[in-house]
């Protein structure tokens, strides 16, 4: 189940989602050093056909695919939910137990961009390549 309250811990990196404190559409959605900030705690709000909101507990807003792109390396930001289908991920489990978020709008997989491995780097969308980039670990909280 879903349910709850999450952070959510890339492979790669060890670090975790990141809305960085702002409460504004449009603000970037990097990583950071897990922690007690509600900065880096987000829901699931199930929308349809296993889809979620990836709801940041700060501000209230989605991680959403910048301008509804559809191409590789288009950066994540917040923003409110809409009807472009951008803000919605599916959550697949991988064979590792680990769990890869797909987007509604593009195909594309939620990504931390170049492998990065320092605080505020910056999310993207990616295909899906079995990669440690686009896989995740939920921590409950």
């Amino acid at each position: 189940s879903f349910a709850g309250t999450w952070e959510i811990q890339n492979v790669t990196s060890s670090k975790v989602l990141n809305q960085g404190g702002s409460l504004t559409n449009g603000s970037a959605i990097s990583q950071w050093t897990e922690g007690t900030s509600s900065n880096l705690k987000f829901t699931f709000i199930p929308t349809d056909s296993g889809y979620y909101q990836i709801n940041s507990v700060k501000s209230g807003l989605d991680v959403v695919v910048q301008s509804a792109a559809t191409t590789n390396g288009a950066p994540l930001i917040q923003w409110s939910f809409g009807s472009s289908g951008n803000d919605q991920w599916k959550p697949v489990q991988n064979s590792d137990g680990t769990w890869t978020f797909y987007n509604l709008h593009s195909g594309l997989v939620l990504n931390d961009t170049r492998g990065a491995t320092t605080n505020n780097a910056p999310y993207s969308q990616w295909s899906w390549l079995n990669s440690n980039n686009e896989k995740f670990n939920l921590l409950k909280q």
